[in-house]
């Protein structure tokens, strides 16, 4: 027993061992109001909270990856602490629990008070992060490995190892939880969240990170034995779902919308910020802002506020130009994209109705709340920079509105350099820029449209292209055509995808209403564009009555032949060289920026019923999936068979259990349900 009681205390001590240091709470000002009731909170940033306990804690799972950012290791995450702490039911010294006070500009209008109603800051970790680099000497002298040589740089023999340094580079991450219970900005809610919604944002943030897009990260889902009630579609069918805790790992959580709680009345909705008038504040906020997470900028212009703000504002509108591109370009939507989810320091935060495209749509809304469309896959672009004018102006009182609106000018530019740049290495045009290349990404869109092909393995199979004059050029073509169409959907789908959501009856009196007063339409949840999208399906509709499987398929080959045909002609002129060394390098480019598998929502769904089972397996091996969302070799001789589409994805394709050939095929090609197309009633899952 003694034994057993000392190997514990080992085994937590990395844990009570994590070292807090909260900088956002020393510098920035705290609500003296400690009872914790819903209220406005003015002239604060901070109000101190406790998590609300919750019955027998479970680790559903965790990221290791994420939780290394705070120094627990592999042994500690196994412990039964683990759920206790990360589910509030223990804190650790140090940790000092607060929700953060913000505003939001919410679908376009101005909410006033928002807040951190069901998350909240527990500090923030100083991680002991240490690189060790191994020197050596190249050409030092003769070694006992120098054979016949002098050991002057000939040979590999010709070196030697000098010692290993150790360079420590200590980290700043904020923690967070989110679900653990009532705060001043829980409004009308309970402060929790569920075991979906959960699950869901668990595994988006690490699998966004694994993509190579900037992101908060997930350290752990821990449920419980507590219930809530949901109605989950708001159609008056509540249910009863787990307590459900998350913890959110980031340099900070500071939003746009924390600069929006001295914002001034806004004619519109006549609401105003709690610290209206506190510039002091925003002065304090914005320094610690530059200072803490921009020190570059700090250091280059501590001796002029005015250029340190402006040099601090082209940089968020750059990063978040960047991040918008980086979403565009793995067919990724947020879905509630209002000013408080935007991160301050250029990073995917909130992960609420998100998703991946399945088929190509650019007017794809993974939000089912979203009538108008506003937040599209589409539109993120324009919402993203028109949320930095929000910042802007946030900003006004120290960076004069007509300087910051000359900077977000650059957004634009910006957003087309990393878009256009990630898609030459989508492509694999790596030799020369061109600039008819926009018109090649532009056909390539347009004819997954026109054929309902997938997003994500449309993309991975431009890599089975070989480059003209290589020795497997032509099967190479034939192998491309043969996958591509099976990535395409089918004439039943096709016509499912095009049918109109909206009757007859009702269609002819939105169109009347569109004529008399167009600004009318948002009080019925549609938009002029989104009218007219209904009149295309109309048309659509009827040209495709009389489709069958096998015309399809031809139409859909004749399109692809023709893309192909402007895709080789553009191939031909990267040849420099040795061209099949030139196709092995492109293929890997290609492979590396055109991922295997995505998080799509079916997958997070399949995994989500079985841990509402308590069985959560799934959620695991999702995540090591996840993991490796760009491995595999894509071997030319194996076919996709086609996902069963009667189902979700619950039974469709199990996964490999050959741990062997774990990530040695890939997506299109590799027959698992992580990689195969969506099956067709997967476009069916609503997320709200």
């Amino acid at each position: 027993n003694l034994l057993k009681l000392q190997l514990r205390q080992i085994a937590i001590q990395p844990m009570d061992g994590i070292k807090f240091d909260n900088l956002a709470l020393r510098t920035l000002p705290i609500d003296p109001v400690e009872e914790n009731y819903v209220r406005t909170v003015s002239g604060a940033c901070f109000s101190k909270v406790k998590p609300t306990p919750v019955k027998n804690p479970k680790l559903v799972a965790c990221s290791l990856d994420a939780l290394k950012l705070i120094d627990i290791d592999e042994e500690v995450a196994k412990e039964k602490q683990l759920a206790e702490v990360f589910s509030g039911n223990v804190l650790l010294p140090g940790m000092d629990p607060a929700a953060h006070c913000y505003c939001g500009h919410q679908f376009g209008y101005f909410s006033g008070q928002l807040g951190d109603g069901a998350t909240m800051y527990l500090g923030e970790v100083i991680n002991k992060k240490n690189e060790r680099w191994e020197l050596q000497f190249k050409g030092a002298g003769k070694t006992p490995f120098s054979r016949t040589a002098d050991g002057r740089k000939v040979l590999r023999s010709a070196t030697m190892y000098l010692g290993e340094v150790i360079n420590k580079k200590n980290e700043r991450w904020e923690l967070q939880f989110k679900g653990a219970g009532k705060t001043p900005f829980s409004r009308t809610a309970d402060g929790r969240k569920v075991l979906r919604s959960s699950i869901r944002e668990f595994l988006c943030s690490e699998a966004i990170f694994y993509l190579g897009i900037p992101t908060t990260r997930a350290g752990t889902c821990v449920t419980s034995d507590d219930y809530v009630i949901r109605d989950i579609f708001y159609d008056g069918n509540p249910k009863r779902e787990r307590c459900t805790i998350i913890t959110r790992i980031a340099q900070s959580f500071i939003r746009f919308g924390s600069f929006e709680i001295f914002k001034t009345i806004d004619p519109m909705t006549s609401r105003k910020g709690p610290s209206v008038g506190r510039i002091d504040i925003l002065t304090t906020l914005l320094n610690y802002v530059i200072s803490t997470f921009y020190p570059e900028i700090e250091e280059k212009h501590k001796s002029n506020d005015e250029d340190r703000y402006a040099a601090f504002f082209e940089e968020i509108v750059k990063r978040t130009a960047s991040l918008v591109a980086h979403w565009q370009c793995v067919g990724w939507c947020h879905g509630v994209l209002n000013t408080d989810n935007m991160s301050i320091i250029g990073v995917t935060i909130d992960y609420g109705p998100y998703g991946f495209m399945d088929r190509y749509d650019p007017d794809f809304i993974c939000n089912g709340s979203d009538d108008s469309g506003r937040y599209s896959y589409k539109q993120q672009p324009t919402i993203c920079k028109w949320n930095c004018g929000k910042l802007a102006e946030a900003l006004a009182p120290l960076l004069p509105i007509a300087k910051s609106r000359s900077i977000l000018n650059k957004f634009d530019d910006e957003f087309e350099r990393v878009y256009i740049n990630k898609m030459r290495q989508k492509f694999g045009l790596i030799q020369k820029q061109l600039e008819t290349d926009k018109d090649l990404f532009e056909t390539f869109f347009n004819t997954m449209q026109e054929t309902g092909a997938d997003f994500t393995n449309s993309f991975r199979a431009l890599s089975l292209i070989h480059l003209p004059n290589t020795k497997d050029f032509e099967q190479s073509i034939r192998l491309f055509i043969s996958t591509i169409l099976d990535q395409c959907c089918d004439a039943e789908e096709w016509k499912f995808l095009n049918k109109s959501s909206v009757d007859e009856r009702t269609f002819g009196l939105l169109q009347q209403l569109a004529g008399t007063n167009r600004s009318l339409l948002s009080q019925f949840g549609f938009s002029p564009e989104l009218l007219e999208n209904e009149s295309i399906k109309r048309e659509k509709a009827k040209e495709l009555e009389k489709m069958t499987n096998e015309s399809k398929r031809k139409d859909d080959e004749k399109a692809w032949r023709t893309f192909l045909a402007m895709y080789i002609d553009r191939l031909k002129k990267e040849i420099d060289g040795d061209v099949e060394k030139l196709n092995v390098e492109r293929v890997r480019i290609m492979k590396q920026n055109n991922p295997r598998m995505v998080l799509r929502n079916y997958l997070a769904q399949r995994a989500i019923d079985q841990a509402e089972k308590d069985d959560y397996s799934e959620v695991r091996t999702l995540l090591e999936e996840l993991k490796h969302p760009y491995d595999g070799s894509d071997q030319d001789t194996i076919q996709l068979p086609k996902p069963d589409e009667t189902t979700t994805g619950a039974e469709a394709l199990p996964p490999t259990t050959d741990t062997s050939q774990k990530h040695a095929t890939g997506a299109c090609l590799k027959p698992t349900i992580y990689e195969s197309k969506a099956p067709s009633n997967a476009s069916r899952i609503r997320v709200t």
